[in-house]
């Protein structure tokens, strides 16, 4: 399984898992909060740990130039290349 597939069955877990655990929150106990702040926690931190296959950099962790400067920022979204070695992530 590629890093775009894994990135997007990540997210399709957690957002039906957070409709799922929201409306047991609010119509069965609000207990249900902390498996939701679990599973957030969890799918969040295992996407951001995505690495390239290639050269090891965490994929959500790339550059925007402002003002002809570099900073690094965590993005929403995988990029076409990888921003240290170049090769394709699909």
């Amino acid at each position: 399984m590629n890093i775009r597939a894994k990135y997007r069955l990540l997210l399709v877990v957690w957002i039906v898992s957070a409709v799922t655990l929201g409306l047991g929150s609010m119509y069965i106990t609000e207990y249900f909060i902390v498996p939701l702040l679990v599973v957030t926690f969890v799918v969040g931190g295992y996407c951001a740990f995505l690495k390239c296959p290639n050269c090891g950099k965490l994929v959500l962790h790339n550059p925007l130039k402002i003002l002809g400067i570099n900073f690094y920022i965590w993005t929403p979204r995988i990029p076409n290349k990888c921003t240290k070695c170049g090769i394709e992530l699909h």
